[in-house]
């Protein structure tokens, strides 16, 4: 398949559309247009795929809540209206930017189709589709399409009144209905934008030709909205002051944010796992700066961390922080300073990283968290491998039911429960979130990170842990979460 992205820009003139049920008047300008290597069915399937998740568009669009939809076919003019939404906005800057609500709406026959996003208006912080009494898609876009002005858009949305992506045997077209003072020049930023939005379609759809499957799954914990949600709270809450008083010589944006991310994302697992606080509290093995028990101290959380050195930060945080330094096998063999029953966290512990597993099961842990960086072995030494060791049948063997079950076909989700109804399930869980770990990329056969993710889950498993993994959504390449929840022996006891 040729899939060259070959674009060329429309120059003036405008387009009569009546489809859409906007008003007449409003011209359509159209803007960059490509031919389609691909077909209507791939084309429409990127459509509705960044209907519902329009931040693969743009980095400063955190995500999109759908409040109403109507997927039912509606005849309209010579073309049927197959699928209609509103749709809320969400900014990642929400102290600069504000939500909006947006119209999107799909038209079809058997050769072309096109897609109809209308701006309706800015959307206050704190709304809902529940404070609203709902039949939003019934209102005419006339009565709801309030922005007067370019300067009332959103930065992260195009400057105009309407975007429409057009699909027919001619190619693909992106068209506007542009405000009056809308620059629409190739060079200006709507034009721009246009052939960005274009080349993005014209990838995903190439990509929706040729079967491509999405390698890596987030929110299979811990779900997207509820995190994401939490995540702007606490970075609001706490970010400019940690960054205007940060103590350390590194960066202190990357650091803040992230532990920010991750402070969250733990938080919204404890609501989910344990209705609140883990039994135990909590103990960061390995704690580096603090600041992400400062996070969670702060947030209400009882806990401590420890390090082999203090920071020079340590005492500007209202957290429980200790300098002691430990022998994990030691630590194993009298594993008494941890309470029974915390949860554990492993946020780049380097040597102690391999060791988390076991501490846990020594101390008795409700569960813990291990989030890998740097390749170290149990013996100290740097982990060098770079295939992925197979061969797990010896920890598989401690997963009851794992002899006869097979992997998911499709992603868990974070609203499944947390012991599944039999012991084949959960192997069934484990053993996908296994194959993901070790077999999730092209090079993973001979890429020592993922041969390192293979060795961390094969000591995960052979502590008596099942497994679960998460790709956080965290400012880090190293973003990868082994998680435990319930040790085996509980899992045999239920």
């Amino acid at each position: 398949m040729d899939n060259s992205f070959e674009p060329s820009f429309a120059g003036c003139g405008t387009l009569e559309y009546g489809h859409t049920g906007l008003p007449t008047e409003l011209p359509w300008v159209p803007m960059v247009s490509a031919p389609a290597r691909y077909p209507l069915s791939a084309w429409m399937t990127t459509m509705h795929e960044l209907i519902r998740h329009p931040e693969r568009s743009s980095s400063s669009i955190l995500r999109a809540d759908i409040w109403e939809e109507d997927a039912g076919e509606v005849e309209h003019g010579p073309m049927a209206c197959t699928f209609r939404c509103i749709r809320r906005l969400l900014p990642r800057r929400s102290h600069v930017d504000s939500a909006m609500l947006e119209e999107c709406a799909i038209y079809a026959d058997d050769s072309s189709a096109f897609v109809v996003y209308t701006a309706l208006r800015t959307s206050p912080e704190g709304e809902t589709s529940s404070s609203r009494s709902g039949g939003m898609l019934a209102a005419s876009k006339r009565t709801q399409a309030d922005l007067a002005t370019a300067s009332e858009m959103p930065y992260y949305h195009p400057a105009v009144r309407c975007v429409s992506l057009h699909y027919s045997a001619g190619g693909v077209r992106i068209d506007y209905v542009p405000f009056e003072s809308s620059d629409l020049s190739d060079n200006g930023r709507l034009g721009r934008t246009a052939l960005q939005m274009l080349r993005l379609v014209h990838k995903h759809s190439c990509g929706n030709a040729n079967s491509y499957e999405k390698r890596v799954h987030h929110d299979i914990i811990v779900p997207r909205d509820v995190y994401q949600d939490y995540y702007m709270e606490l970075r609001t809450r706490y970010a400019g002051r940690l960054i205007d008083t940060w103590q350390e010589a590194t960066d202190p944006k990357k650091h803040v944010f992230e532990d920010i991310a991750i402070a969250a994302w733990l938080i919204t697992l404890w609501r989910r796992s344990y209705g609140g606080a883990p039994p135990g509290g909590f103990v960061d093995l390995g704690c580096g700066n603090g600041l992400l028990v400062h996070i969670l101290a702060s947030e209400g959380f009882r806990g401590f961390g420890f390090d082999a050195r203090a920071r020079k930060s340590w005492p500007a945080y209202s957290a429980d922080l200790r300098e002691v330094h430990i022998d994990p096998q030691a630590l194993v063999d009298n594993p008494a300073m941890i309470p029974h029953g915390a949860f554990l966290i492993g946020n780049h512990a380097d040597e102690l990283t391999p060791w988390v597993p076991a501490i846990a099961t020594a101390a008795k842990a409700s569960g813990f968290v291990n989030i890998p960086c740097c390749t170290w072995k149990k013996d100290g030494t740097r982990f060098t491998n770079t295939s992925i060791d197979h061969d797990l049948k010896e920890a598989l063997d401690r997963l009851s039911g794992a002899d006869t079950a097979m992997p998911l076909e499709t992603p868990p989700s974070p609203h499944d429960a947390l012991v599944p109804s039999t012991r084949e399930e959960f192997a069934a869980r484990t053993l996908w979130h296994l194959r993901r770990c070790t077999t999730s990329s092209d090079d993973a056969g001979t890429s020592k990170h993922f041969a390192y993710y293979a060795y961390i889950a094969r000591l995960h498993l052979e502590s008596g842990w099942p497994l679960e993994t998460e790709v956080l959504r965290i400012p880090s390449t190293k973003n990868w979460a082994f998680v435990a929840r319930v040790a085996h022996a509980q899992l045999c006891s239920e």
